[in-house]
């Protein structure tokens, strides 16, 4: 049983810069799909319903499941060189994706991206724990969150940017291949706190057990429900937005890329340096303090978005799509730092892993799937503008999120009250 070593301020600041990039890579691989959803669905002949299949439903339920076994190699080996095969096998599949010529092909193709990405958040969140004291560690994540954010703007500018230059193929193929340097750079210069790789004590559940004792603590099920809740309206939009942008006001595909992805990553880049702020403010208020960034955030995100939904003009719907955006991503890094937190150290690969199962069976897949439903059902009705009334009511779930926020910080006030009762009476 090896003990665990230190890290240093500078094998920090590359690791954090590491899982940043990595971070970048994943969210550009996954939305460069939704930038280039108008000649995808021309080319290969696809409904609203298959394409929210491609970015929902099939790519959730895969990363969900493959996520559990891959965290519990990561809570017990070197997860350095698991991310760097992750990120090999995610990227390969995404260069694979511009070779296909129909719906079952870009669906296996997908199927094995999700797999590949599985492994990315659970090692990640494990690291950033390992790296960074509990008081940090919201700041850590809004780093790593950055550059997901990043890659998110990536994925809209320079898809949009390099579809009108090149086409749809050409441009998830080389948005798959830059995936490769940086699964060397991370297979050679990411730290690993644990000696030799090994987790410090040997795991005392099974895969099945662990889920057991982690679902058993009312506060890591309302986590868990935050994580959903907060995921279904922010994925839904993601995947539809640039679809609806492109149809309700006529854009191209680069004009919406360019300013989607500037406002995205923008107001991302803001979300989460107001994060940082408010939650060190919030945390002063004791345990399950850090909850209320993330329930006043995603309340308020709904009628933001619909604000820009219902705009008459493209201009405005943009200017108005700014303060959803940033809302949107505010919730993130409190919620996943409270897990970190929370959670038994032998477990919080698995319980990220977990957390993720629940958020993609019942957020990201129900959330662009639905949304293509709804359109299809909707458009005998309201033709072209069908899928801004589905988003529409998509978004405004996000109040769920906000419940289940603030259900998740009375359960960590409660939980911390009951343990110090506990302490004074012994």
């Amino acid at each position: 049983m090896l003990g665990q070593a230190k890290p240093s301020a500078f094998q920090v600041r590359v690791g954090l810069g590491l899982l940043a990039a990595i971070m970048l890579l994943n969210q550009m691989d996954r939305f460069v799909l939704s930038v280039l959803a108008q000649p995808i669905i021309k080319d290969l002949h696809l409904t609203d319903t298959q394409f929210g299949l491609l970015t929902g439903l099939a790519f959730a339920i895969f990363y969900g499941l493959c996520g559990l076994p891959l965290a519990r190699l990561a809570d017990r080996g070197h997860r350095p060189n698991l991310l760097a095969i992750c990120l090999v096998v995610w990227t390969l599949a995404t260069t694979v994706s511009g070779m296909v010529i129909n719906f079952g092909q870009l669906l296996a193709a997908r199927i094995v991206m999700a797999a590949g990405e599985a492994g990315t958040q659970p090692a990640a969140h494990t690291l950033i724990a390992d790296y960074v004291p509990p008081e940090r560690r919201t700041s850590a994540f809004a780093i790593v969150a950055a550059g997901g954010s990043l890659g998110g703007m990536l994925a809209l500018v320079l898809g949009g940017l390099l579809e009108h230059l090149v086409g749809w193929r050409w441009t998830i193929i080389l948005f798959g291949l830059v995936g490769i340097p940086v699964a060397l750079a991370t297979r050679l210069w990411l730290f690993e706190p644990r000696g030799g790789g090994r987790s410090i004590a040997p795991p005392k559940e099974s895969l099945w057990g662990a889920g057991v004792v982690l679902l058993r603590s009312r506060v890591y099920r309302w986590q868990v429900a935050a994580v959903v809740f907060c995921l279904l309206p922010i994925y839904a939009v993601a995947a539809w937005a640039p679809a609806f942008f492109a149809r309700s006001h006529g854009l191209s595909v680069r004009q919406v890329g360019l300013w989607l992805g500037l406002i995205t990553g923008l107001a991302s880049f803001a979300g989460q340096a107001l994060t940082s702020y408010l939650t060190h403010r919030a945390q002063r208020g004791g345990p399950g303090a850090i909850m209320i960034v993330p329930m006043v955030s995603i309340a308020l995100s709904g009628p933001a978005f619909a604000l820009s939904f219902l705009s008459p003009t493209p201009i405005l719907a943009f200017c108005l799509y700014v303060l959803p955006q940033m809302l949107g991503i505010m919730w993130y890094s409190p919620v996943f730092a409270s897990i970190q937190t929370t959670t038994p150290s032998h477990l919080r690969a698995q319980a990220a892993a977990l957390t993720l199962l629940f958020g993609n069976l019942f957020a990201i897949a129900v959330g662009p799937t639905v949304s293509g439903i709804l359109s299809d059902l909707l458009k005998p009705h309201f033709g072209v503008e069908s899928l801004r009334y589905a988003l529409l009511a998509v978004a405004n779930l996000s109040i769920l999120g906000a419940v289940a926020s603030f259900m998740a910080g009375r359960a960590m006030r409660d939980a911390a009250s009951d343990s110090s009762q506990t302490r004074e009476a012994i």
